[in-house]
């Protein structure tokens, strides 16, 4: 009679328990469509062994599977439980489609957490973001669908991961108020105990302090760069007219040709979008050259030409693009450039970098849209070849306003040029991070184009780009944003760069970049200032080694070799007592003619015949020459004065030409690569 009671007294406790522990999330995701929809996800945990079993059909997939068991056990690790005495069931009321992947982790280990404490998670909360095993939050994809959802549904406070509240120029914290009447509020948490602070509070409650846009405006402190800077204000406020003309033109063609922005794009919103960045844009730039950040507000203009190029051209036919294509072949084909001088070759140099850049880029594009890649895959390289190439031509007018100086000859930078892309060569091949950096492999694969096509200060300057870039990825590895803002300089140190223009440009740019983390929380920013200081260092010697080399070229040494390097000049010898000495001797003279004569004609014969064995086995051991070592041995011909410089074009013109055509592919279209 007594198990009776006992029974149901169990049954009842198990019920109540049942009941009690189910926790309930509206959590945003995107459907199949692209479009926002909120998914309901429910959590229970029981007393247990420590299993997982997820209810929803059909199945999810590898990466949502792992993100349930993140989510767990970051849960179990901030209630400071053992997730190995507790079952958690995981229900989620969505199509597949919608909770594929890891941005629901954050709910999940919330509602983890809601049950493991008994706690509740407030009813009109979300929250969007992945979850890493330390419990760090980070960003997800689609926030401005996910956003409406939300509000749609009567969601009031939405919490992201630290730096989504603003993307792609769109500040999502404004944009909600704006929609909500003021009632919808977006909060950042860098981790799940940070999230769980405001999930927790009482529902319809306004959370303190919340922001009213998701970062400040832009501003920085006001700096004054030498006057080597001034052709670089030049040109960045030409850039900045470009940009405002050139947007104009593109929404007038847009017009003319019975179309809109929208249809572009795709949708209204990613049209805004545009129009915002554009307008942002033009004024950060412009505030950006008022404030002397001159490197900087060229950048930002043209990342945002770039942008509107892009959009001119991802709707070309390939016929169309073609005719693009073609175009800017003939551009590249036209241009030339100053000659150098000691006052101007760093303003030429930096031209033929971005033409050697668009002339690479170009070559790229030919290649992927002979193996069938689409237009719109491809016309944001198209706009970056054709900004870049742009921008070259202005900088070659800036190079001409550099007067005075003596003319300098670009092979005697030949071998520096060669020493520096070794250099930069052998950093690749020893650490496989380096060789596998985006960023870094281009400007690689750009010094060897440079120094392919005779472009020798160029080259050693791409070859700067990648020794600064590969030491500051060696220098910021497993170091805090605080560790490295300690590594970097401050405006303190601004005046050792004003002896090369673009060292200062892009020490300034640097101070730029630390104030953009402080201002925004994003510590890439402080990578990429320790990249730009690294480079300015690097620019500020390759001046002062190619003003060298270019007056006294050193001899060429490969970065592989043991070899002694070899003095520019060769030094007097004087002897020594320790040196040793040769003496040529003869027992006595030859007195009889007839054995002198004979004597002489056997040397003679023997020598000859000697001549001869020599020239057969040479002929049949010499390779022929390889392109390579023909331009080498056509440069070796300028310098020393037997080719003139008219014969040395022609004859390299021809020579290039050749070593392109052993690197073609078959093409379905005719390639016109230069």
């Amino acid at each position: 009679m007594v198990r009776k009671p006992l029974a149901l007294a169990f049954l009842l406790i198990l019920f109540v328990a049942a009941v009690n522990a189910l926790s309930t999330m509206r959590v945003p995701a995107i459907d199949a469509d692209e479009q926002g929809v909120l998914t309901e996800l429910s959590v229970s945990v029981v007393p247990g062994t420590g299993k997982i079993s997820v209810d929803i059909s059909p199945l999810i997939s590898v990466d949502t599977q792992e993100s349930i068991r993140t989510a767990a056990q970051v849960a179990a690790n901030l209630a400071n439980k053992s997730l190995s005495s507790y079952d958690l069931h995981v229900s989620i009321n969505a199509d597949a489609s919608s909770v594929d992947g890891p941005s629901g982790g954050a709910a999940l280990t919330l509602l983890a957490y809601a049950e493991l404490t008994n706690q509740r998670v407030r009813r009109d909360a979300t929250v969007s973001a992945a979850v890493a095993t330390d419990g760090t939050l980070s960003g997800v994809g689609g926030v401005r669908e996910k956003m409406d959802a939300a509000l749609a549904d009567g969601i009031d406070l939405m919490v992201l991961s630290k730096g989504q509240s603003v993307g792609d120029d769109f500040d999502y914290v404004v944009y909600a108020i704006q929609r909500s009447n003021g009632s919808f509020q977006v909060v950042e948490a860098a981790d799940a105990q940070e999230a769980a602070r405001y999930l927790f509070t009482p529902t319809g409650s306004k959370i303190e302090g919340a922001p009213t846009q998701g970062i400040p405006p832009l501003s920085v402190e006001k700096i004054t760069p030498s006057l080597a800077s001034a052709p670089l204000k030049t040109l960045a406020s030409e850039e900045i007219s470009i940009l405002n003309s050139s947007y104009a033109a593109f929404i007038d063609n847009l017009t003319q040709a019975g179309t809109n922005l929208t249809q572009v794009t795709g949708n209204e919103a990613a049209a805004e979008a545009v129009g915002r960045s554009v307008q942002k844009a033009g004024s950060n730039a412009q505030l950006l050259l008022d404030n002397g950040y001159y490197y900087s507000a060229a950048n930002t203009a043209f990342l945002a030409a770039v942008m509107i190029e892009s959009l001119s051209a991802r709707n070309a036919s390939e016929e169309q693009f073609g005719r693009l294509l073609d175009g800017l072949w003939d551009e590249i084909d036209s241009t030339t450039f100053e000659l150098k001088t000691t006052a101007n070759f760093e303003w030429v140099a930096a031209a033929e970098l971005r033409y050697y850049w668009a002339k690479w880029k170009l070559d790229s594009i030919e290649n992927s849209f002979e193996e069938g890649a689409s237009v719109q895959s491809l016309a944001a390289d198209y706009a970056a070849a054709k900004v870049w190439l742009e921008a070259a031509k202005r900088m070659n007018e800036l190079a001409k306003t550099q007067a005075g100086g003596l003319e300098v000859t670009e092979l005697n930078a030949r071998n520096y040029a060669r020493r520096m892309l070794d250099q930069a060569n052998a950093l690749a091949m020893e650490d496989e991070r380096i060789a596998a950096d985006n960023e870094i492999t281009w400007h690689l694969q750009a010094a060897t184009q440079e120094c392919a096509s005779a472009a020798y200060v160029a080259c050693s300057t791409d070859s700067k780009f990648v020794l600064a870039y590969a030491h500051a990825m060696q220098d910021a590895q497993n170091k805090t944003g605080r560790q490295v803002m300690r590594q970097l300089a401050t405006e303190e140190e601004l005046s050792g760069y004003v002896d090369s223009p673009w060292a200062e440009a892009y020490f300034i740019h640097s101070l730029f970049n630390v104030q953009e983390n402080n201002r925004t929380g994003d510590a890439s920013y402080l990578v990429t200032a320790l990249k730009l200081q690294n480079l300015a260092s690097e620019l500020k010697q390759n001046n002062a080694e190619l003003l060298r080399e270019l007056e006294f070229p050193m001899p060429y040494e490969p970065a592989t070799s043991n070899a002694t390097p070899i003095p520019s000049r060769a030094p007097s010898v004087t002897p020594s007592a320790s040196a040793p000495v040769v003496v040529v001797t003869t027992s006595q003279p030859l007195q009889n003619p007839l054995n002198l004569f004979l004597a002489l004609a056997a040397v003679t014969a023997a020598v000859l015949l000697l001549a001869f064995l020599l020239s057969r086995v040479t002929a049949r051991k010499t390779a022929p020459r390889s392109l390579e070592q023909t331009l080498e041995r056509l440069d070796e011909a300028l310098v020393e004065g037997r080719i003139s410089e008219r014969t040395y074009d022609r004859l390299r013109a021809k020579y290039s030409a050749k070593r392109l055509a052993e690197e073609k592919k078959p093409v379905r279209r005719k390639l016109r690569r230069r």
